[in-house]
């Protein structure tokens, strides 16, 4: 049995389908559960007590500016073509912020995730928990699915997060 793909990318992309918002609101997260799974035959549910990891992934900011950036570098006319930015530079223009990737730190903290991994341009958090952790603090019920070649398992719903994210990351 292994972890679908499709979930722990959805995970990974988790907050790039986040609104920006103030508030403290419950949303759901829409385009991670791929249509595939859908055909799919739920066998069992997956036990509680399942330790899975996960990479929960931070929109960057800016994205108009950084889609400009980008063709600018790649243009052999524009005056920024191949100026590289360092890891850093990167990170202070286009990177989450600091505020939001405590927020998400504290998220996990929150609903009993471990933090396994830090990274220094906060765009991904690596964390780890159990299968009835991540279900309360997603709002989903994981299953075991079986795929013609091996035994699969995800979640058929949509993802729910409830969190303050600052609408000035966006």
């Amino acid at each position: 049995m292994r972890l679908g793909p499709y979930f722990w990318g959805c995970i990974s992309v988790l907050l790039l389908a986040w609104t920006g918002s103030t508030d403290a609101a419950e949303r759901q997260l829409a385009g991670h559960v791929p249509p595939a799974v859908n055909h799919f035959q739920a066998v069992e549910r997956l036990p509680g007590t399942n330790r899975l990891h996960l990479a929960i992934g931070l929109p960057l900011r800016n994205q108009g500016v950084l889609t400009d950036f980008l063709q600018q570098l790649y243009d052999p006319a524009s005056p920024q073509f191949r100026h590289y930015l360092t890891t850093e530079q990167f990170t202070e223009r286009f990177g989450p912020t600091t505020q939001d990737y405590e927020a998400v730190i504290n998220f996990a903290k929150t609903h009993g995730l471990e933090m396994t991994r830090t990274h220094p341009n906060r765009v991904v958090l690596d964390v780890s928990g159990t299968v009835e952790d991540i279900e309360k603090a997603f709002h989903v019920a994981m299953h075991v699915y079986q795929h013609p070649k091996e035994a699969l398992y995800y979640q058929k719903t949509r993802l729910t997060l409830k969190m303050v994210v600052h609408a000035a990351s966006r």
